[in-house]
């Protein structure tokens, strides 16, 4: 018989979501969504001489996961996006849930975005593409946490680029 507190039967983790909280109501959710072991697929940071001072080069994979974000509101009316940023290995974004909606949650948003991509990407021949099975939210809780998330966004690549993104390892 399986351990309920273990996640795969492997280790244990415990919920990283806040306690008690309906994530299909309306409000802002930061979210980041890793590859698979955490692979560089997506693209490679590039020295800019615009501020902020890096960029990503997007692969052909990154520029689906991309394009896949950019639809999300076609699927969901009432899903407006934020900022967004494809880095190497990783993916941030935010987005802000309009209007409650029966069964329409974070995770159903991110699970269906997560599969488009995979589709999109196995069609192009990259059939080992997998994300992690997870992925991290973070409920934006008022307009200082917006701003500081969105120079977060905003700076990543620069942090990545000088060893400093905390995801990159």
């Amino acid at each position: 018989m399986s351990d309920p507190a273990l996640f795969k039967n492997i280790y244990r983790t415990a919920s990283i979501r806040l306690k008690d909280w309906d994530y299909s109501m309306p409000g802002f959710y930061f979210v980041t969504i890793c590859t698979k072991e955490k692979q560089c697929l997506f693209g490679s940071i590039v020295e800019i001489e615009e501020e902020p001072g890096a960029a990503i080069h997007l692969s052909d994979i990154g520029k689906i996961v991309q394009e896949r974000w950019k639809v999300i509101p076609e699927q969901y009316p009432h899903v407006s996006l934020g900022m967004h940023q494809v880095m190497p290995h990783h993916f941030h974004g935010l987005l802000f849930i309009e209007e409650q909606k029966d069964g329409i949650t974070l995770g159903v948003i991110i699970n269906q975005f997560k599969a488009a991509c995979t589709t999109h990407i196995r069609v192009q021949g990259y059939s080992d593409f997998a994300w992690q099975a997870r992925f991290h939210d973070h409920v934006v809780r008022n307009e200082k946490d917006l701003e500081r998330i969105q120079q977060y966004i905003h700076m990543n690549p620069v942090a990545w680029l000088y060893g400093e993104d905390e995801e990159q390892g």
